[in-house]
């Protein structure tokens, strides 16, 4: 993402300490992941960020009933964005369906 334009915002939900409060947040990124980020918020899922007690930034892609389908943990550096960026083009729609059937069916 470091040197694609980024002109269209996503929203995350942060997990803030010391209790997990949740407050909505964005991040700015480019066509492709816009795409990317379309196509999973399309099925249901959202993006989560929290930055853990030793520093480091998790994302995830969740289903807010099922739970975390895919994640990253990086430094909070630049590696953020470019690890989001990662985890979103590699958002597959097939894969996160089957997921979610083993998932319920193993509930």
């Amino acid at each position: 993402m470091g040197s694609i334009k980024m002109k269209h915002e996503i929203p995350f939900t942060q997990f803030l300490r010391p209790n997990g409060r949740q407050v909505p947040t964005s991040v700015m990124v480019g066509d492709a992941e816009y795409a990317a980020y379309q196509k999973l918020a399309s099925m249901g899922f959202r993006l989560t960020v929290e930055q853990l007690m030793n520093g480091i930034v998790s994302q995830c892609i969740e289903d807010p009933e099922l739970g975390d389908f895919d994640s990253v943990l990086t430094q909070n550096n630049e590696q953020v964005k470019i690890q989001l960026s990662k985890m979103l083009l590699r958002f597959n729609c097939t894969t996160a369906e089957e997921w979610r059937n083993n998932m319920l069916d193993s509930q």
